[in-house]
């Protein structure tokens, strides 16, 4: 997870909003999507970079935000949260606290990191090896035997 997101209210106008990114969007993980919060930090909705681009500059960005947003919380399960990558193609995906604030975002380039540590664990199962913290081809042989 990146704490690296951008973040914009709705009451900016689109004109704003892209002065802001063009502000504070140098040091983000990613720009695509931004994720617009209260003053509390609660997420309220999502919207591309490519809306805002095409949107009337003096249009809210209330008004062109989709507030039908996926997130995952902080506890959630990490292949659960790499299912919901797989299922919707996302590029990036919000994280919630217990309060449902904006804490961070995982991207795709974090998750294929866990889907690759996921398969090499499910192939050691299979294998009636026991997992390990290693890849597998990176393990010796003797450590890839070894039985307790």
């Amino acid at each position: 997870m990146t704490i690296e997101y951008v973040d914009l209210h709705k009451d900016m106008t689109v004109k704003e909003a892209i002065q802001h990114i063009k502000k504070t969007g140098l040091e983000k993980e990613t720009i695509y999507t931004c994720y617009v919060t209260d003053r509390s930090r609660k997420l309220e909705g999502i919207v591309s970079l490519r809306k805002l681009v095409i949107s009337n500059e003096d249009e809210k960005v209330e008004d062109i935000m989709n507030t039908d947003v996926i997130y995952v919380h902080t506890h959630d399960d990490q292949e659960m949260v790499a299912s919901l990558f797989k299922k919707y193609d996302f590029i990036a995906i919000p994280v919630l606290d217990k309060e449902e604030r904006l804490v961070g975002i995982i991207t795709i380039d974090d998750i294929v990191d866990v889907i690759e540590q996921e398969n090499t664990e499910d192939f050691q199962k299979m294998a009636g090896m026991e997992p390990t913290d290693i890849e597998y081809l990176d393990a010796s042989v003797f450590l890839l035997l070894k039985t307790e």
